[in-house]
């Protein structure tokens, strides 16, 4: 394992997804020195699609569930091609584009997979599968759906006989759910892309939410005499 030297970074950010993109920006805006380390190939995160199941990602037909007005950065707008909203892969398109427009290319690593973070007395060391890097500071970008919770199947479902799949790991639809009964257990926005992916393939569907939730169309007709408009925006 190789040691970066004495270089010590201002900043080191873990993950290349939205968060560490937006933090490696506004690092270089005020005058720090940040390097990103990713441990996939490209930037994204989760919105970088991959059909491996190990991998959490969106699914092969995710959309977003806010429109631009919502989703963009305030200080690069999304272009008005990618439309209302926006599937993945024109996601990952944005992002890569943010990252040219404001330079970070240079200041990320990719296929380094952080393996231990440790504080000393005058900053932090970064060890990877090959390096150890030195940062005054670090920032945790990784996002908080990486690792599948599976608390759900070892509870309530310990006992439950049949095939149980974690949301994570469904990336497109799967000819064995074809006519079958599906229980969607949880209420988030991977719950909605699962529902609307299987449900005109299957059987029927039983949505499991534990608490109160609001739905809402993404367009709505204000005005009698004007088009449906997005919801999100049209106020």
């Amino acid at each position: 394992m190789s040691s970066i030297g004495d270089k010590v970074y201002d900043v080191l950010i873990v993950g290349g997804g939205w968060s560490g993109l937006l933090m490696c920006k506004y690092a270089l805006e005020h005058g720090l020195e940040p390097i990103v380390l990713e441990k996939r190939s490209n930037i994204g995160g989760v919105w970088n699609f991959t059909e491996d199941p190990s991998i959490v990602t969106v699914q092969e037909s995710t959309c977003t569930t806010s429109s631009p007005s919502l989703t963009e950065m305030s200080d690069f707008p999304m272009p008005p091609e990618m439309g209302h909203f926006p599937h993945h892969t024109a996601v990952v398109n944005y992002l890569r584009m943010y990252a040219t427009h404001f330079k970070l290319w240079e200041r990320i690593i990719f296929n380094t997979s952080v393996e231990r973070i440790t504080k000393t007395k005058r900053n932090w060391e970064i060890t990877t599968s090959n390096s150890v890097y030195k940062a005054l500071n670090v920032s945790v970008c990784s996002g908080v759906l990486g690792e599948p919770n599976r608390d759900i199947e070892v509870g309530i479902l310990k006992e439950y006989p049949g095939k149980i799949v974690h949301g994570g790991e469904i990336k497109k639809f799967d000819e064995s759910y074809r006519d079958k009964t599906i229980v969607i257990v949880g209420g988030g926005e991977t719950a909605a892309d699962i529902l609307e992916e299987l449900y005109p393939k299957v059987k029927q569907i039983f949505w499991l939410i534990s608490r109160g939730q609001h739905f809402f169309r993404k367009f709505v007709k204000i005005l009698p005499h004007r088009q449906p408009q997005v919801l999100d925006k049209a106020s």
